[in-house]
């Protein structure tokens, strides 16, 4: 049984992430397909802290703090408030 899970998660995750290459792939520029050729090689642990940092942000703010950030989105876009 457990053989077979993993045999399983693993033939997810490759057509997941060929999936995923392939999607990315289209919406980049030309120059970012020169730069970038295997996404799988990339490294997102940048990307990973700088999102936690912001969720742990938004985590920390008061009650009156998340209805203005609300209130600022205009269609979708977040505002830069400057205080």
């Amino acid at each position: 049984m457990c053989i077979y899970v993993c045999v399983c998660i693993s033939v997810f995750v490759s057509m997941f992430m060929s999936m995923f290459c392939v999607c990315v792939f289209q919406v980049m520029t030309k120059h970012e397909r020169e730069v970038i050729t295997d996404i799988r090689k990339c490294n997102f642990n940048e990307l990973n802290q700088y999102y936690k940092m912001k969720s742990e942000e938004r985590k920390n703010m008061s009650k009156d703090e998340k209805q203005v950030q609300s209130a600022c989105r205009v269609s979708n876009h977040h505002v830069l408030l400057i205080p």
